[in-house]
């Protein structure tokens, strides 16, 4: 018999049902909703950083380079994880 992801039954207003659990029912990470905190221009900058940071790591023969990958994720979902934490919000039309 195989291992199978953690899951959890849940009861709610929606009439119940099994709900995906990946980091344990009571652990919030497993549920964060991502809502756009970013605006236009802190997208465009980190787009442009991302960029600037593949292109070096290209130019170089650096491995480094795929850090760029990361602000060029967050521009791309215009959702950063560590700004609900902070509690930033650079998005004009705030949610």
């Amino acid at each position: 018999m195989e291992a199978s992801p953690t899951k959890s039954a849940q009861s709610g207003a929606n009439g119940g049902g099994t709900v995906w659990a990946p980091f344990g029912p009571k652990n919030p990470i497993g549920t964060m909703h991502m809502k756009t905190n970013m605006g236009l221009s802190d997208r465009a900058i980190r787009l442009f950083v991302g960029l600037t940071l593949l292109g070096l790591g290209t130019a170089f023969d650096t491995p480094w380079g795929l850090l760029g990958l990361i602000p060029m994720l967050t521009a791309g979902l215009g959702f950063c994880p560590l700004y609900p934490l902070l509690g930033i919000n650079t998005c004009e039309d705030s949610h």
